[in-house]
């Protein structure tokens, strides 16, 4: 009985540690010329690694579970698996002649590569290419929809965009904006409802129900990505020759507010909690930071050589899930202390050899000798909490230790 309330006392202090904490949002930015990806710790507005690609990044998307982001290296031919966890890349895919537009499906099973000609059908689990669908010309942006079903393909030069049916694995209906145009950026919008696009000056709206256009928003210049807010309520819109970001008030299809930002914009993306804009500055080799309350520049973050971000780039908490077995447990920690979150390797180790044991013991059958292992290991977390691990990875690691307790009920 006094073990069980002992168990009691620090789950609930670990339910109320974790009520008030959000895991970090990190934005991985390629850079075009240094051939390599910024990653900012969104938290601290700061770049804390730079990771080696291809040749010449520019289109990037993020799994949905976070654990993935993969790179479009238009001159080498290839995309780079980059691994969340170790910001390291582990896999290069070959695709062939200049591959630019990425979107994966809602299941995280398929990675779609828009290149020249082709759309590319990428099997996530073997990094390998299974298929693919004649498009004609360049692809540039692309996006899922958010319930699966459909992918929105830019197509560079011939004004329109292309439909692809994930379940068919084909095209089935076309959007045309005008007979010649260069359109440019996809987002679609979080209830499924509507996609935004770019094409030259414009931004368009898509009713998804049966693709027909819904507006026309005519902003000026050339225009590049969009980026949707959570909540649905605003576009962020690139402009490559203004420089300029355009915020559209998505209730009204008209722009709400311009905002200054760095030399030729090109890519934006929006933290998960919607107060974050992130936009990459070609020219500048900076990345503006936007408040979304405000609409105002709050900072400008150096990053690589000519920073572009053709997709959404920002994926949670450096994509480490919350751990259901020790063995996971395990990992989570290894992958905290290679991005940083733990900053100390002696505690790592000792945070390890704890779930180690917590492990044997589970092996041997004596879950009580593991329920109190991991009790110790709660303890660890608390007591290195803001001195060698982040409130982040704490909650994390607390997360997946009640869970793995819970299992043993």
């Amino acid at each position: 009985m006094k073990a069980r309330s002992i168990l009691v006392l620090f789950v609930v202090s670990a339910v109320l540690f974790t009520a008030t904490m959000a895991f970090a949002d990190y934005a991985y930015v390629p850079n075009a010329i240094s051939n390599d990806v910024s990653v900012i710790d969104t938290t601290t507005n700061s770049v804390i690694t730079s990771i080696p690609v291809g040749d010449a990044p520019e289109g990037v998307c993020v799994s949905p579970d976070g654990v993935r982001v993969y790179v479009a290296n238009r001159n080498s031919g290839d995309v780079s698996v980059i691994d969340t966890g170790t910001n390291t890349v582990i896999d290069t895919i070959p695709i062939g002649l200049y591959p630019m537009g990425l979107a994966v499906s809602t299941d995280n099973n398929y990675l779609y590569v828009g290149s020249r000609s082709y759309l590319y059908i990428v099997d996530t689990a073997t990094d390998t290419v299974v298929d693919s669908v004649y498009i004609g010309l360049y692809i540039y942006g692309m996006a899922t929809t958010p319930d699966g079903q459909s992918v929105y393909i830019a197509q560079w030069g011939v004004g329109k965009f292309f439909v692809f049916d994930t379940t068919l694995n084909q095209i089935v209906d076309q959007v045309r904006f005008v007979p010649f145009g260069q359109p440019y950026g996809v987002a679609a919008s979080p209830d499924n409802t509507r996609v935004y696009v770019t094409i030259d000056d414009t931004m368009g709206v898509i009713d998804t129900s049966d693709n027909s256009i819904l507006a026309r928003i005519v902003i000026g210049g050339l225009l590049g990505e969009l980026a949707v807010t959570p909540d649905g309520s605003k576009v962020y819109v690139t402009n490559r020759s203004t420089n300029n970001v355009y915020v559209i008030d998505t209730a009204t299809n008209t722009v709400a507010a311009t905002i200054p930002v760095g030399a030729t914009t090109i890519g934006v993306s929006i933290t998960s909690d919607g107060t974050l804009a992130y936009v990459t500055n070609f020219l500048a080799d900076t990345v503006t930071v936007i408040d979304t309350a405000t609409d105002t520049a709050v900072n400008t973050i150096p990053v690589g050589d000519s920073p572009v971000g053709l997709g959404l780039f920002i994926t949670p908490g450096a994509g480490t899930a919350v751990p259901g077995t020790i063995e996971e447990a395990i990992t989570a920690v290894e992958n905290l202390l290679a991005n940083g979150q733990i900053d100390n390797a002696g505690v790592a180790n000792s945070l390890t050899a704890t779930l180690e044991s917590a492990l044997q013991a589970q092996e041997n059958g004596n879950v009580y000798a593991a329920r109190n292992t991991l009790l110790a290991f709660i303890n660890k977390l608390q007591a290195q909490t803001d001195k060698h691990i982040s409130e982040d990875a704490a909650q994390l690691l607390i997360d997946g230790a009640i869970q793995i307790l819970d299992s043993f009920e």
